[in-house]
């Protein structure tokens, strides 16, 4: 299966122009791939963060220096009916702690065959479990280039297609020509980092696969995930836990190791 062609890079530092190619939210239509002189050219990248504290830092409460005083407090055991009870309190919460780590491990164990689907040059398609839709891009209002979960499902949706990258341990980058899923300070947003560039790491993602679905966990900002509203819409990344909202189907529309069908005569 031929794969899609790239965008070139970018051609200056200026701000970045409209693109035209990409529908308007809510939109279906996919982005018009002509010859690659009429592409524009994608958008800068974040720019770097700026410091949190402008000159030099606070000075800590307690200098290197200062001696560090330390408590012990030597808790009796309490007997009869109260020391039994606290005990049983103290084994129910180690019990439900247990269950809660190995179910989060069950659902870090991945199926081959969805496995086989993040191997690094796959190109896959993210369908919401709360619309149905697949997660694709569009031309916000302003122009700059967002994440709805209103796409189209199918080859022909190519602002729907994701390309992965496997770093290994389960942890992918997914990108459309460059512009990548990322998370940052909570919420889900596309950067786009140049051919060759350093990628940051707010674009990583883990992932957790519950029954047929996946979900996107930021490595970044752990706790956090990608995330569709019923209307369509991003829900914020910092709302978004293990919920029917983080989790998505996933359709595979290329695989650099699928073998070609064989004709029989």
């Amino acid at each position: 299966m031929a794969s899609k062609q790239p965008y070139p890079p970018p051609e200056s530092q200026g701000p970045p122009p409209p693109y035209p190619g990409y529908p308007q939210p809510g939109q279906n239509q996919p982005p018009q791939y002509g010859a690659p002189a009429s592409y524009a050219p994608p958008p800068q990248g974040y720019p770097a963060p700026q410091q949190v504290y402008p000159g030099q830092p606070p000075q800590p409460a307690y200098p290197g220096t200062a001696p560090v005083q330390t408590t012990v407090v030597v808790k009796e055991k309490k007997g009869g009916l109260f020391g039994f009870l606290e005990d049983a309190g103290k084994t129910l919460g180690n019990s439900i702690d247990y269950v809660a780590r190995k179910t989060d491990e069950i659902a870090h164990e991945m199926s081959v065959p969805m496995k086989a689907m993040f191997n690094t040059g796959c190109v896959v398609q993210l369908i919401s479990c709360t619309t149905g839709r697949a997660l694709e891009i569009v031309q916000g209002p302003t122009g700059q280039l967002i994440v709805d979960g209103l796409g189209g499902d199918g080859p022909q949706f190519t602002n729907a297609h994701w390309t992965v990258i496997h770093e290994g341990n389960n942890i992918v980058r997914l990108h459309n020509n460059n512009n990548f899923l990322a998370i940052i300070n909570g919420s889900t947003v596309l950067v786009n980092y140049p051919p060759r560039s350093k990628l940051g790491l707010e674009a990583r993602f883990r992932l957790f696969q519950t029954e047929q679905f996946m979900m996107f966990e930021s490595v970044s900002e752990p706790r956090r995930h990608i995330g569709i509203l019923p209307d369509g819409q991003l829900k914020p990344a910092l709302a978004t836990g293990k919920e029917h909202h983080a989790k998505f189907g996933v359709r595979c529309i290329y695989s650099p190791f699928m073998q070609p069908a064989v004709s029989r005569k």
